[in-house]
């Protein structure tokens, strides 16, 4: 709202003071201009929060209240300017897609996107599209496109790249990892999950976290997997450039679909467990 210009100015400039203070107060690195960050100080972790967010409304909402969800999320996805996060939100409803029971799953997942582009399409038509696609997001977009294709070079990620060479240096003299938070040995945070726990605790704590991650598909019937599956499919995504597991505000919504599933199962049992789209809420749960 703040940048489509729908605030006072009073108003927007006390939420940008507060925002640029809070980062301040957590660490002179974590202060960011132009990308949003919700409630939280880092665009990536909203920007996680927000693709699970998505994954949540479509299995946990129903109705009107889900499709009003999803457009909020998919505006917190693109607002935070992360592109791990939309590569997460991608992969994720594709998962969504390929694990529904035929055709159906899919048509269904096209018109939730499609309803979630609304939003979109009214910002467009009276004028304020181009004001809340900021300059600096499709520069980001490009340039990682760029990257991807190796025809250019990304600040960002050449330091991503900078960091994870010294902590490729550090393992070698930790090679039975830090046994602490390895960020503060290697003085600079390390902007991945995998590599994060593959310095603290070396290759079995890396490979616990992998096996945490596949564990919907060990330990869970098939009939209730599909949330969880979609839901560790765009945490491992945004693992790749973020330390999503070790950031617990974040990661509330998959603390919720599982007690969500504890609560149907004991209320239901087993068999009657159903992890279908559009049929994810009982009454008995909810009041639960």
């Amino acid at each position: 709202m703040g940048r489509l210009s729908l605030l006072p100015d009073a108003l927007s400039g006390w939420m940008a003071a507060w925002d640029l203070s809070s980062q301040a107060a957590y660490a002179e690195s974590y202060i960011v201009s132009q990308r949003s960050t919700g409630v939280l100080i880092n665009p990536n972790s909203y920007g996680l929060w927000s693709v699970l967010a998505v994954v949540f409304s479509v299995f946990y909402l129903r109705g009107r209240t889900r499709a009003i969800s999803i457009a909020l999320a998919l505006t917190g996805v693109y607002a935070s300017e992360s592109r791990t996060a939309m590569a997460a939100l991608v992969v994720s409803l594709i998962v969504v897609a390929l694990t529904g029971r035929g055709l159906d799953a899919i048509l269904k997942m096209v018109a939730l996107v499609a309803a979630a582009a609304v939003p979109l399409a009214v910002l467009n038509w009276f004028g304020m599209l181009q004001s809340f696609f900021s300059e600096s997001t499709l520069e980001r977009m490009r340039s990682g496109w760029l990257v991807l294709t190796g025809r250019g070079v990304d600040e960002n990620l050449a330091g991503r790249f900078e960091a994870w060479d010294l902590a490729r240096t550090m393992s070698a003299d930790h090679w039975l990892g830090t046994w602490g938070p390895p960020q503060v040995t290697l003085g600079q945070s390390i902007d991945s999950q995998y590599l994060a726990l593959f310095l603290q605790g070396s290759l079995p704590l890396l490979l616990a976290y992998l096996l945490l991650l596949i564990s919907p598909l060990i330990v869970l019937p098939k009939r209730r997997r599909r949330p969880f599956v979609a839901l560790s499919v765009a945490v491992a995504t945004m693992s790749l450039t973020a330390t999503a597991f070790e950031n617990m505000a974040a990661m509330g919504l998959v603390w919720c679909a599982l007690v969500i599933d504890a609560l149907r199962l004991r209320a239901y049992g087993d068999e009657t467990v159903r992890s279908e789209v559009a049929e994810v809420s009982h009454d008995k749960v909810a009041a639960a």
